[in-house]
């Protein structure tokens, strides 16, 4: 009887590449994250049907995060898992931020991944109001779900505060 104690070796490789493209524009590349460092969420227990709010914690997803923070959350980087890849381009030029992003996500325990596709523009208006626009996609395999938003906030002298959304959004299949 012959006895196999061959054992496996298995490897993995992932990184990170950061570009500056102006002093204020950065780019981010992404390849198999480990996203295993980053310290948990404290168990909560949700008896509501509202969806718990997280904070982010990954690098690659803390960047300009605070751009998608409008009154209807139309983007939410924590619905998105573990990552093979992504992509993101974040800053400002004069008076806008921008931030876009390209994450392509697999399901646990299936062959179906998730590709996950942001765009977010906000011009700073007056002394300190905004004006934005959101574009938010999840597409897979047989179907998709996409969003578009447009929002504003505007600051009148130091008591007054008007803000107001507009979302539309298209679930579907392909």
């Amino acid at each position: 009887e012959e006895s196999n104690n061959q054992e496996e070796f298995n490897a993995e490789v992932g990184g990170d590449l950061t570009i500056n493209i102006t002093p204020s524009l950065q780019g981010n590349l992404t390849y198999n994250p480990d996203f295993a460092t980053v310290e948990g969420d404290q168990e909560t227990v949700n008896l509501s049907r509202y969806e718990l709010d997280y904070p982010e914690k990954r690098l690659f997803f803390m960047e300009s995060n605070e751009l998608y923070s409008t009154r209807i959350r139309t983007f939410y980087s924590r619905r998105i898992g573990d990552i093979d890849y992504g992509a993101k381009v974040t800053g400002k030029i004069c008076d806008y931020s921008l931030s876009t992003l390209f994450a392509r996500s697999p399901r646990i325990d299936t062959n179906v991944t998730d590709n996950f596709s942001t765009f977010r523009l906000q011009k700073d208006i007056f002394k300190s109001s905004t004006v934005g626009f959101t574009f938010a996609d999840k597409s897979w395999e047989n179907g998709f779900a996409r969003s578009l938003s447009f929002d504003y906030v505007l600051n009148i002298a130091d008591t007054w505060k008007f803000t107001g959304q507009w979302v539309g959004s298209a679930p579907g299949d392909l």
